[in-house]
């Protein structure tokens, strides 16, 4: 069955909640830019998850790990917009990347 352009966005009501945690309350979206934030979420994971699929296949694996997903957003330059959040992942994630076998 096709997929039709609503079903390969993120869940509404994710985005929705995401954006109303991170913005002050007295701020107000539009349905119109609720809806371009949804479309670009979900080109952007989109997008990252498809390097990474390229640096795991590129060392000859089909799973992705933690450490492909952080290297496509620093080769990609995503990092640069939110270094923060990249930051805390880097750290929660070195423990683990440390414990696999190479």
């Amino acid at each position: 069955a096709p997929v039709l352009p609503q079903q390969r966005l993120l869940p509404a009501k994710n985005i929705a909640e995401i954006i109303v945690s991170v913005l002050p309350k007295n701020v107000k979206l539009s349905s119109q830019v609720t809806s371009l934030i949804r479309e670009m979420s979900t080109d952007f994971i989109g997008f990252v998850t498809s390097e990474a699929a390229s640096v795991a296949a590129s060392e000859g694996r089909h799973t992705i790990h933690a450490e492909d997903l952080l290297k496509a957003m620093c080769d990609l330059g995503a990092w640069r917009a939110s270094a923060h959040s990249v930051s805390h992942l880097i750290n929660r994630c070195l423990p683990t990347c440390a414990r696999r076998p190479t």
